[in-house]
């Protein structure tokens, strides 16, 4: 009765993640009511470790390590995306507070789930498999699904058609975000890139200067994440995390039950 309890909330924790992540045009707040909604049924599926299984810090200096490499990452990602775009003469308008305040939810609810919950729990489950396997295997996964997604689920203007190098960049993205989870066991570093990058990406204008037509999700991924700027500097963050991760091992807490 106990295990099948607790698989009723797993189960609401996903659906949360789900049903209340995607869906902005339901409200810009729908994404923190999903972040809320996955953290309070995780605390009843995993009473003594939900911050573990989700891969939550667990110091004050990590939060604050966290702020800090977030404003840095939020100055570094401005400067690569203004480059960017000003090489491929688009203009930019800055987005507004709703957007960005479902930006931030929505890629910690990610981060939650799929770094946390599936990375860390895969982690914990494979003990014996070099990290860095998984780093690969789950980045390859990630990058897939946006390729998938993109062309066959997502309707309207989400839909499209993403390049090779893309893909490639996303892949390589996945690998960086997976190693500094891996490496550090939380998701504060990994949110704080996802977050700074996409806010920009995804919460600011981007348009044609001569027809006003602002670029499609699929759009922006081709221009500021396909580009041969961004696959240099991810193949750099690459090998950089990778020999973190290598140097020192992410140490798996044997207290921590490995099913989920």
């Amino acid at each position: 009765m106990k295990h099948k309890t607790k698989n009723i909330w797993i189960t609401l924790v996903i659906l949360s993640y789900l049903g209340l992540t995607y869906v902005p045009k339901f409200g810009w707040g729908i994404s923190f009511l999903g972040s809320v909604l996955i953290i309070v049924f995780g605390m009843q599926a995993w009473p003594k470790s939900f911050k573990q299984k989700f891969g939550i810090p667990t110091k004050v200096s990590q939060y604050i390590s966290s702020l800090i490499l977030l404003v840095i990452f939020f100055a570094f990602t401005f400067y690569i995306i203004s480059q960017i775009r000003l090489l491929n003469k688009y203009g930019f308008g800055i987005g507004n507070i709703y957007n960005l305040f479902h930006i931030c939810f929505y890629t910690l609810n990610e981060e939650l789930i799929l770094g946390g919950l599936v990375l860390i729990s895969l982690r914990n489950k494979l003990k014996r498999l070099n990290p860095i396997y998984i780093s690969l295997l789950v980045a390859f996964v990630f990058s897939v699904m946006h390729y998938v997604f993109y062309r066959w689920v997502f309707q309207g203007e989400a839909q499209g058609v993403l390049t090779f190098l893309t893909i490639l960049s996303l892949f390589m993205v996945g690998i960086i975000r997976n190693n500094l989870i891996l490496k550090f066991g939380h998701i504060g570093y990994s949110w704080a890139l996802h977050f700074s990058w996409m806010a920009i990406m995804f919460g600011c204008l981007f348009y044609d200067p001569y027809s006003k037509a602002a670029l499609t999700q699929t759009e922006r991924f081709n221009l500021l994440i396909g580009n041969n700027i961004t696959v240099g500097i991810a193949m750099v963050f690459v090998i950089v995390t990778t020999i973190l991760l290598i140097s020192n091992k992410y140490k798996v807490d044997k207290s921590i039950s490995v099913t989920i």
